[in-house]
C-alpha cells in the first residue's frame, strides 16, 4: 500500500501528565497522552512513533478509559517501527472517533515524540488528555 499523506503531531509526557497501569498487574504506572484519531474517508492507516524513548501506543475504538484500559480496545504495539517504537496499519472508518493512546514500555518515563498518521487522505489528530501543572 502505498501511503501518500503524512499527518504528524509532536507532544512531551512529562510528570504532569497522568498516570495509569499499563500493564493492567497493579505494579506498573506509566505517563500518557490521548488524541483523537479520526479519518474522512475509509481504508488503511499507518500510525507509528518517533521518539527517543520506547514508545507503546494503543488505539481504541471510542474511549480509553484508565480504569479498564482493554475495554475498546482494537490495536497495540511496541516496537514493530523499529528502533523501540509503535507502530500498526489498520482499516479505519469514516465518522468513528478513535482514541490513540501514546504511553512508554517503562514506567514514569518521560520525553518528546511525534507520531506520524500516513493514509490516502489527511488524518485528524486532536490531544485529549488533559496535563495537571506543578506548582
Amino acid at each position: 500500500m502505498i501511503y501518500m499523506i503524512n499527518t504528524t503531531v509532536s507532544s512531551e509526557l512529562t510528570v504532569n501528565n497522568p498516570i495509569y497501569d499499563r500493564r493492567g498487574d497493579g505494579n506498573s504506572s506509566c505517563y500518557y497522552d490521548t488524541f483523537d484519531l479520526s479519518v474522512s474517508i475509509a481504508g488503511t492507516y499507518r500510525i507509528g512513533s518517533k521518539s527517543a524513548m520506547d514508545t507503546y501506543g494503543y488505539l481504541y475504538n471510542g474511549s480509553f478509559i484508565p480504569n479498564h484500559p482493554n475495554l475498546n480496545l482494537i490495536a497495540s504495539d511496541d516496537d514493530s517501527s523499529g528502533g523501540a517504537q509503535f507502530g500498526f496499519a489498520l482499516s479505519l472508518q469514516p465518522h468513528a472517533i478513535y482514541t490513540l493512546l501514546v504511553t512508554t514500555f517503562s514506567d514514569f518515563e518521560t520525553g518528546p515524540y511525534t507520531v506520524i498518521a500516513s493514509g490516502l487522505q489527511r488524518v485528524t489528530l486532536t490531544r485529549t488528555s488533559i496535563v495537571g501543572t506543578t506548582p
